[in-house]
């Protein structure tokens, strides 16, 4: 009876194997979103801890990190509900914000600028989440040869001007000031400027850049972007379905790592306390991200002394689990075969003794 059981049990465990293997060589599973997104969770090499943020079940889309790290503008689907969310990663708190964002840039640590496509553009504060609608300057005003001389003025005269590079149409300039805040198109063509003398012109006024893909963000393959207390580096090494993300030490000692086959990382910038990277996984091909439109979030940090003394005890803990394991069922093995050895000699015996 114990033997008809096990034998059901292995050809059980068999079926499933086989089952599993073919959905997996077929891309069958890619079709069934549990699956799908239960393997989109999973990192296959990871040196240092990886922790997941926010899981591929919630369809995380477009994240924003503040220069400062502290905090995080971030798109995703949860309990049915399309929400945009502003992340306080410090205390982690998470506070929904009611726009329709199409395009969004951070400006500086606690300030952030919206597009929404139906009601133009707000200035948003991210500590108390009050909104302020920002007008778009006329362009009539300056919408001539020479027209750059009208609104220079405007432009040294305030207090804070960033430099959007291209935010939603052409070079655009958020003004803020206690008297007016304005959004600025600057079209070189309809200023009778050329792209280079613009750019020289706009290089005069007292402004801050805003970075087009954020602070901390490696836009180039080994490109190095360093930790705010200097220790450390974090770079995205590789090609597309082989990148990794990885952590080195200013001295180039390797610390962390994350590497998923056939995905890549897309960095998001570091942490405010150095303590690690936030980013996301996306699958390569064009094709694939229809059947997998996943990127889950994660957070890459290097162990502290303590927790990699941890790892050790627990690796060691582990192979000599494994060891005691395998030293019990082989002893129970040896014990079963010398039993069934003694009942033999035992029935032959009293088959000889019965003659």
């Amino acid at each position: 009876m114990e033997r008809k059981w096990l034998r059901r049990l292995l050809i059980l465990a068999l079926a499933v194997l086989v089952v599993g293997a073919c959905c997996y060589w077929s891309g069958f599973w890619w079709y069934v979103p549990p699956l799908a997104q239960m393997w989109a969770n999973h990192l296959d090499r990871v040196q240092g801890k990886a922790e997941l943020l926010v899981p591929a079940q919630w369809r995380p889309g477009r994240v924003r990190l503040s220069p400062d790290g502290r905090k995080m503008v971030i798109e995703w689907r949860r309990r049915g509900q399309e929400e945009v969310v502003v992340w306080d990663l410090v205390t982690g708190e998470q506070h929904p914000l009611d726009l329709d964002v199409s395009s969004l840039r951070w400006l500086n640590s606690e300030q952030f600028i919206v597009f929404d496509a139906s009601n133009g553009y707000y200035l948003v504060n991210a500590p108390d989440l009050s909104v302020t609608p920002v007008d778009v300057f006329p362009r009539e005003e300056y919408k001539r040869p020479g027209g750059f001389e009208v609104i220079e003025p405007w432009l040294r005269e305030a207090e804070r001007v960033y430099d959007l590079d291209i935010f939603v149409i052409g070079r655009t300039l958020v003004v803020l000031d206690e008297k007016f805040q304005y959004v600025f198109y600057l079209h070189a063509p309809s200023l009778g400027l050329t792209d280079e003398k613009m750019a020289a012109l706009v290089a005069e006024i007292p402004h801050a850049d805003v970075p087009k893909f954020g602070w901390g963000v490696p836009t180039l393959t080994n490109e190095r972007v360093y930790s705010p207390d200097g220790q450390f580096y974090t770079a995205r090494v590789g090609a597309d379905g082989e990148a990794r993300v990885v952590i080195y030490t200013r001295d180039g000692k390797l610390v962390a790592e994350a590497y998923k086959g056939g995905w890549g990382p897309s960095i998001r910038g570091w942490a405010h306390d150095s303590s690690g990277v936030y980013f996301q996984m996306i699958i390569s091909g064009s094709s694939a991200v229809m059947l997998v439109p996943y990127g889950p979030l994660f957070k890459l940090s290097p162990l502290s002394e303590e927790e990699a003394r941890q790892v050790v005890i627990l690796r060691v803990v582990k192979w000599v689990s494994v060891g005691l394991v395998l030293a019990g069922v082989g002893y129970i093995i040896v014990r079963r075969r010398r039993a069934g050895e003694e009942r033999v000699e035992l029935a032959q015996a009293g088959c000889l003794v019965y003659r």
